[in-house]
């Protein structure tokens, strides 16, 4: 399943975790912050400059789980590795993982994009409850929806960070009834 190179690729694995009752609470343990504030958490962090390391997107988001949870970052890419077997296959691989909350108040902030800036893979598992009015959009580049994938409770959604894309159907109030996604960029190099 080694799928690299210049070609756009989505591929989706159900049932990401194993045992996902067993840690699902865990992930809402992890303090989570808006972008203004997680800024300034990752300017200390990384001892970024004043004009270094600004982010822009809806709703909040944890530190980086290496520093915050290294248990759960382990076993993300240890289930990684189990899930997409061989999918990087001998290439050097780097990945950012954390949490990321949106809520309804958050659907009209949020806007069509990529992550090819800051990844050459982008992927989320769903955390919370399924949500069938939820998901994440690919686009096209005239930012016409061309598919969606459901938002079903420990599905994972890896696609090539060049798609376009965009959260769809942003729920809940808090923690508890929200959109609760486990994120990770992997860069090649």
């Amino acid at each position: 399943m080694n799928c690299l190179g210049n070609q756009f690729t989505s591929i989706v694995v159900e049932d990401f975790f194993e045992q996902f009752d067993l840690i699902k609470d865990e992930f809402k343990k992890i303090p989570l912050y808006d972008s203004v504030e997680l800024t300034k958490l990752n300017r200390e962090t990384f001892n970024l400059t004043e004009n270094g390391g600004e982010e822009t997107w809806p709703g909040s988001r944890s530190e980086p789980l290496f520093k915050v949870s290294p248990f759960l970052e382990a076993l993300f890419l240890q289930t990684f590795d189990n899930k997409f077997k061989n999918f990087f296959a001998d290439k050097k691989v780097s990945c950012k993982t954390s949490l990321h909350l949106r809520l309804d108040k958050d659907d009209t902030s949020d806007w069509i994009h990529q992550d090819n800036e800051v990844a050459d893979y982008s992927l989320l598992v769903y955390l919370s409850d399924t949500n069938l009015q939820s998901g994440t959009g690919l686009y096209n580049p005239k930012k016409e929806l061309i598919t969606d994938v459901k938002f079903v409770q420990n599905r994972a959604f890896l696609f090539t960070s060049d798609y376009f894309h965009k959260a769809i159907g942003n729920h809940g109030n808090d923690i508890h009834d929200g959109r609760l996604t486990f994120n990770a960029f992997f860069r090649i190099g």
